[in-house]
């Protein structure tokens, strides 16, 4: 069977190593030192979240089966809103798109303030993640 197209290695959840670094080696700083949110949640009130999305991983339900990414390997989610928009969208970094279902009940989420949320998937409009969001940037308004 031989190896595996490159795709494949954007669903594939097998750690590639066994090595384990020492605990809190790369731990990420929170409250007011946390200087760069990368996640953001948008809420069906028009509200948002800026900090992290802890899941590691999404489920998406579509035409392929059940297919597994990476939280890493995602830009954005939308969800569906039973009007113009009838399936959930998984946006990939590399372009592709997957339409389907997103199997979740709640995002597991930090704050930029280090409050841990379990945020409602019937609550979000969508996620945006690998984003380079600050709450010291500029505002809209």
């Amino acid at each position: 069977m031989g190896r595996p197209e490159p795709w494949r290695r954007l669903f594939d959840m097998r750690p590639r190593s066994r090595i384990r670094a020492p605990a809190g080696l790369f731990a990420r700083p929170v409250g007011a030192a946390l200087a760069m949110a990368q996640d953001l949640i948008v809420g069906r009130r028009g509200d948002s979240l800026l900090g992290e999305v802890l899941d590691r991983a999404f489920a998406v339900q579509s035409r392929l089966g059940l297919v597994r990414v990476k939280k890493d390997e995602i830009a954005w989610i939308h969800f569906a809103n039973g009007r113009d928009i009838l399936q959930d969208e998984v946006w990939l970094k590399t372009g592709d798109r997957l339409s389907g279902r997103v199997d979740l009940k709640r995002v597991r989420f930090r704050t930029d303030d280090g409050e841990r949320l379990a945020v409602r998937r019937d609550a979000i409009h969508s996620i945006v993640l690998g984003g380079s969001f600050r709450r010291q940037a500029r505002g809209l308004r």
